[in-house]
């Protein structure tokens, strides 16, 4: 029979052991939630890092379709300025399909304007409505120009110079960002943060406005 002496020594072994299994088993799970808590950081970090250099390449695009489509406007607008005099009405259906063009563009320009926006909000908010304001303006300056009939006007003419004059300008403008950046993982990152281009963004957005008399 054990005495309550005995037993008690029994008791506070048992005790013991399982004090001595708690310390390093708590520190197994405390291992294993650190961890655990790291992997899901490095993902948070992984996945932030991939959302910032997507921007970066959404706006390096924007850039590059921007110069294709002023290009192409700016092809358009001379076919328009060359039939002018010897095929007035020839001139004035390019400019009807320069029109329907300009109205279904949602890129480059655009997806600039609307980035700077969100970028810097203090300055450069209202961008993306003032790109909406020019492309209006401008189908409205073709359409005009389209449903015409005869020879241009002088004031048809004067009004299609000003566009010509605003592609130049906007043209130019996009010229001076770095394309060569493309495809650098860090120069992405750099885009996202308004580096390298936001001050080129501001005189984009300043033709725009002037363009439209805003």
């Amino acid at each position: 029979m054990i005495n309550d002496e005995s037993g008690g020594r029994i008791v506070e072994q048992q005790q013991n052991v399982k004090r001595s299994w708690a310390l390093p088993i708590t520190l197994v799970l405390l291992v294993f939630s650190s961890m655990g808590n790291i992997l899901l950081y490095t993902k948070h970090i992984e996945h932030t890092r991939g959302n910032t250099v997507q921007t970066g390449e959404s706006i390096f695009q924007g850039f590059k379709e921007g110069q294709e489509q002023l290009a192409h406007w700016s092809a358009y607008l001379e076919e328009v300025l060359s039939r002018a005099e010897s095929e007035p009405s020839l001139a004035r259906l390019t400019a009807v399909h320069m029109a329907d063009g300009v109205a279904r563009e949602h890129a480059g320009l655009a997806v600039l304007m609307e980035h700077a926006g969100m970028i810097d909000s203090a300055n450069l908010g209202q961008a993306a409505d003032s790109y909406a304001a020019y492309e209006q303006k401008l189908e409205g300056t073709l359409r005009s120009v389209g449903t015409g009939s005869g020879g241009l006007t002088e004031t048809e003419r004067q009004s299609l110079g000003e566009v010509q004059s605003s592609f130049v300008k906007l043209t130019e403008l996009l010229s001076a960002f770095h394309f060569g950046m493309e495809g650098d993982r860090n120069s992405m990152i750099r885009l996202t943060g308004g580096h390298d281009w936001i001050d080129i963004a501001e005189e984009l957005h300043k033709e725009l406005r002037e363009y439209t008399g805003a």
